[in-house]
């Protein structure tokens, strides 16, 4: 969910809701129940295993990329041969995130992650294994 909060803000910033401060994480706290419900719906196709759906996480592509880009090849049914990583640089400057796993817990205060935790449903954090803080 917390990865649905960073698109999210950056929907912020895209509607003006400002550059700094609490203005675009607010924003975007105030909206998570528009993302809860979107997950919702995919995760009723999922159960119902309506066709083939593939769920990743940022961990997984933190923790090892090349195994988490190989799950998705295998999924799709590419060859390996097909696929060539590529190391991008460690001083990246084209994102707004640090990119380390749980950024959530540094970057928003303790008010702020409960209000989001209470948007979300209970089967949510068991599904994906989530803490709640």
């Amino acid at each position: 969910m917390m990865k649905w909060i960073t698109l999210m803000l950056v929907m912020g910033l895209v509607a003006g809701k400002g550059l700094f401060g609490e203005g675009p994480i607010l924003y975007c706290i105030e909206r998570v129940e528009n993302c809860v419900w979107m997950m919702e719906g995919w995760m009723e196709v999922y159960k119902r295993g309506d066709f083939p759906m593939l769920i990743t996480t940022y961990e997984e592509f933190h923790d090892n990329p090349d195994n988490f880009f190989e799950k998705i090849l295998n999924f799709y049914g590419i060859p390996l041969r097909q696929f060539r990583s590529v190391e991008l640089p460690k001083n990246w400057k084209f994102n707004y995130r640090k990119g380390e796993k749980e950024e959530w817990r540094s970057a928003l205060t303790l008010e702020q992650i409960t209000r989001i935790n209470d948007q979300i449903p209970d089967h949510f954090f068991e599904f994906f294994g989530w803490d709640r803080f």
